[in-house]
């Protein structure tokens, strides 16, 4: 947020709020103030972690990420990943297509199968297409989308999360609509 300039701030926030937003703590701001989608003290909690990211993708939009980890007894902890993306120029949140909804569905899944089963090799748990999951969540970067699957989804929970990038390029010879 560092090169977005006051006009901008004014439509994510309100002007009094940009009017006293300085440059140096715009990130850590908007870190707080975005954190509305979540239960009320739930970051609070002794058995919550929530970590935040914010930053800028394209050089128009504004990426926050929320990852949060709740412990609730058991061996292994919950895990889950938010992205939320900003229009820094309209000042509005970005509604991404369904990107696993539509025509394109089964072509993206089989190449979301042939990668992740590159990326895995033995520890890849899919043994069929059409067992393969939908990503949890995907995020727009500068060249394309990263595709997330958490853990236990496609893999042990060893592995992690697990993502797998295509290019823009790539989604549209898939075809894939592309809208940013």
């Amino acid at each position: 947020l560092y090169d977005i300039n006051r006009s901008n701030r004014i439509h994510v926030f309100s002007a009094k709020e940009a009017g006293a937003l300085p440059d140096k703590n715009a990130i850590s701001y908007t870190a707080m103030s975005l954190l509305n989608y979540y239960t009320p003290g739930m970051q609070n909690l002794p058995w919550c972690e929530v970590e935040q990211s914010a930053r800028v993708v394209r050089g128009k939009y504004l990426l926050f990420i929320t990852t949060s980890t709740i412990y609730a007894g058991g061996a292994h902890s919950l895990y889950g990943v938010t992205h939320t993306i900003y229009d820094l120029a309209k000042g509005g949140q970005v509604i991404m297509p369904d990107l696993t909804e539509g025509y394109w569905w089964w072509t993206l899944r089989r190449n979301l199968y042939k990668r992740c089963h590159q990326q895995l090799d033995d520890l890849f748990a899919i043994h069929k297409l059409e067992d393969m999951p939908r990503p949890s969540t995907y995020e727009l970067t500068d060249k394309g989308v990263v595709f997330v699957f958490e853990p236990y989804e496609v893999a042990p929970g060893v592995v992690g999360t697990v993502t797998v990038e295509f290019s823009d390029v790539e989604l549209k010879q898939m075809g894939v609509p592309i809208t940013w």
